[in-house]
């Protein structure tokens, strides 16, 4: 594949003018990607203003409660440090709040079928986290010596590193990569010039007017700012996407079909499925463990790279379903 540039000569004026459009969007495309971890943080700060009144009053009151019978604290519990006194007292409140998960967990069970003693996976581990909140607040086991500390702490440990991305092997890793190309695939499509016609004269617009020509060119924008924030996602899984030139990840997801069921398409003309395109992007830049050997050419290690993607989601598939398939879930 070859890679975009400024100076490529090229016979289509409109490719050129398109070129141009997507050269200079990578960088305000850039900044939106650096300002997005502080616009969710203001999301989240949004969130707070959609608590219901009632419950923020609860939680004033736990925590009047907990502050109150830490400074009161019996002789035992007395030389402790402040704040472990008041994770001691919060872990006692939590008590409140674990009833009223489980009244929601057992409701959201009955409204989705589930036999006794049958649950959802994630609720489950809702439940277990719940409990591991109260055990931690009850304090360090060197100051706080408790039944089973050492155990809590290693299933916690456990349960924080499978469920976070950032610890993720490198079989996980190509299948999350996997599932960002499908979505990839999916919503990134370079317009044609014919498109482009098409979306003005829908709007009621003249062609040749500059109104149109910003239409177009707002198109066009949007497109580049999906490879900058596709590359970004990926490199969020390997870093070594990042070098990738955004406007190359563009073109392989834009040509790329999610129908084509990883493989090249029927048709052919150089259309591939999502797994493929990944696999070319992946060996481009020796991200998720895939590197062009000596032996091979780029097309095989491509190949060999879009077969080890969809063999990890395979195996995952597998571990899931004999996981489901051994194991009951408690109600909790």
């Amino acid at each position: 594949m070859e890679e975009f540039n400024d100076d490529v000569s090229l016979d289509d004026a409109s490719m050129a003018g398109r070129l141009l459009i997507w050269r200079k969007t990578i960088p305000e495309a850039e900044r939106m990607q650096e300002a997005l971890p502080r616009m969710l943080q203001r999301g989240d700060e949004r969130r707070v203003d959609n608590v219901p009144q009632f419950w923020k009053d609860m939680v004033c009151s736990m925590r009047t409660q907990a502050r109150a019978q830490a400074e009161s604290a019996t002789e035992e519990l007395s030389e402790l440090p402040l704040e472990v006194r008041r994770g001691v007292f919060w872990s006692r409140e939590l008590l409140a709040v674990e009833d009223m998960l489980s009244y929601l967990t057992r409701t959201i069970r009955d409204e989705l079928g589930c036999e006794d003693g049958e649950t959802v996976p994630s609720l489950a581990l809702l439940a277990e986290g719940m409990r591991h909140v109260r055990k931690e607040l009850e304090g360090p086991a060197e100051v706080l010596p408790m039944m089973g500390a050492l155990e809590a702490d290693v299933r916690m440990f456990r349960a924080l590193q499978a469920l976070s991305p950032h610890f993720d092997d490198r079989q996980l890793k190509r299948v999350r990569a996997l599932h960002l190309a499908e979505v990839a695939a999916s919503s990134v499509s370079v317009p044609t010039a014919e498109a482009l016609d098409s979306l003005v004269a829908e709007e009621g617009g003249d062609a040749d007017d500059e109104v149109a020509s910003r239409m177009r060119a707002e198109q066009l924008k949007m497109v580049a700012m999906r490879g900058v924030l596709f590359r970004g996602d990926l490199a969020g899984i390997d870093d070594a996407f990042g070098s990738l030139d955004p406007l190359v990840v563009m073109e392989e997801f834009s040509d790329a079909t999610p129908e084509g069921a990883g493989g090249r398409a029927q048709n052919g003309a150089g259309r591939t499925g999502s797994a493929r395109a990944l696999a070319s992007l992946a060996v481009s830049c020796c991200a998720l463990g895939f590197e062009q050997r000596t032996e091979e050419s780029f097309d095989e290690a491509v190949e060999r790279a879009r077969t080890g993607l969809l063999m990890a989601r395979s195996r995952v598939r597998k571990w899931a379903q004999g996981f489901s398939d051994e194991c009951s879930y408690e109600a909790g």
